[in-house]
């Protein structure tokens, strides 16, 4: 079975407790055998040395004894007796409870003092630097890893569905979906992107009419006029066909202001102006749009995307390297280094430590109740034992210094009256 560390300091404080009594009835007990030794002997002769012994060592009697009973007074009846004003921690256990508490509230609690304390503390470089060790292990990204990842197990999937399709189909409906592609075609045609797109698209035309020369030509003749009296014009026809096709996009391509690219930017052109003023041409869209918000397969997806977040997020942040805790570790390291090294921040949240002041000085008198309610509420013989055992060591020495300081006096008070003589 483990012991805690309370324990063993716990043993350790009755060990010395019990270590230093007995070195207090020993000094008794050496003072009571030479006083008896002196008495029941004759090892010295009738004088002023035997004398002097004596009254040492009954002085150092009587001050050990006495100071014995000084301290066992303090905790408890002195061999159990009911003698008046002993045992005076446990019967003044509520009187001494309520005068630590005043105590505390005069002399610790004073404005001055706990206002220079406070402001000297730096409080806001002790917590950064906290953080920074903490975050040197990864504690906090990893405990902010976890909580989303809780977060996220917990949340009712239900409701996240209902509150991304409202979002969504809110954010589509405010957009003015026929304005928006004005816009855009407005900008591809003025940004020069249309002719862009049209160097792709007639490049990938003729490619696709080279490598297709038999289906392009079948298809031709499929179409050709039903008038042609010669199948061998067939051939030259197709072959006509093809080279003004190919030539026309060529030049095309290479022309800017080639009339088909005219006619495009044209049609184009009708077609930005529709949007912004053809009422039965914008109401088609809008109805395209709501008819694609309300589409049950959009749920579907915004289900199935919820889905995915959810079980990327879990599987990241469970992971040995996982890209949200690097992100999470990366930005509360930025964060720190960041609010650290700014003076006007540190300064600005330096001066919010008066708060702390204030907040104590305003319930002083709450904390010194808590401290008096706290001393009576505990049981007079377990505050006795407590008390004895955090400062019954150094009392003992009151014993040792009044046994030895006894003889002392005893012995100085002998030879001032033998010199009386």
């Amino acid at each position: 079975m483990k012991i805690s560390k309370s324990q063993n300091g716990r043993s350790d404080k009755i060990a010395k407790l019990k270590a230093m009594k007995r070195v207090c009835v020993f000094l008794l007990i050496l003072f009571l055998s030479l006083r008896l030794l002196l008495e029941f002997t004759h090892f010295f002769k009738e004088g002023f040395l035997l004398s002097l012994l004596k009254g040492i060592t009954e002085a150092a009697i009587v001050g050990g004894m006495a100071d014995w009973f000084a301290v066992v007074a303090l905790f408890r009846h002195p061999l159990g007796l009911p003698i008046p004003h002993t045992a005076i921690i446990p019967m003044k256990k509520d009187s001494i409870g309520d005068n630590l508490g005043k105590f505390i509230n005069s002399e610790f609690f004073k404005e001055d003092a706990i206002k220079d304390k406070i402001s000297n503390l730096n409080l806001i470089d002790r917590f950064f630097n906290w953080i920074m060790a903490q975050e040197e292990k990864r504690v906090l990204s990893d405990f902010a890893a976890k909580a989303l990842n809780g977060i996220i197990k917990d949340v009712d999937s239900a409701t996240v569905d209902a509150y991304l399709k409202n979002t969504a189909s809110n954010i589509v409906r405010r957009i003015d979906l026929p304005a928006f592609m004005s816009r855009m075609l407005a900008f591809s045609r003025d940004s020069g992107l249309l002719d862009i797109m049209l160097d792709k698209l007639i490049t990938e035309v003729l490619s696709y009419i080279r490598k297709n020369e038999d289906e392009w030509s079948r298809r031709i003749k499929e179409k050709r006029w039903k008038f042609s009296p010669l199948k061998m014009l067939d051939h030259s026809y197709y072959e006509a066909f093809k080279n003004a096709t190919i030539t026309t996009l060529t030049d095309a391509s290479n022309d800017r202001n080639h009339q088909l690219r005219l006619v495009i930017r044209r049609e184009i052109g009708t077609l930005i102006y529709r949007l912004h003023k053809d009422n039965e041409l914008r109401d088609r869209i809008d109805a395209l749009k709501n008819e694609i918000i309300e589409d049950p397969s959009v749920s579907g997806e915004l289900n199935k995307l919820w889905t995915t977040v959810k079980a990327a997020i879990s599987s990241d942040t469970q992971s040995e390297h996982s890209i949200i805790k690097n992100q999470l570790h990366d930005a509360i390291f930025g964060m720190i280094e960041k609010y650290r090294t700014n003076d006007s921040v540190k300064e600005w949240m330096n001066s919010k430590q008066t708060w702390l002041s204030n907040l104590l000085l305003a319930n002083k008198n709450q904390l010194a109740g808590f401290i008096s309610g706290t001393v009576k509420k505990w049981d007079s013989k377990t505050i006795s034992e407590k008390l004895e055992l955090e400062v019954g060591t150094d009392l003992q020495f009151i014993r040792i210094n009044g046994t030895i300081v006894g003889g002392v006096i005893g012995g100085i008070l002998v030879t001032i009256l033998h010199l009386l003589r």
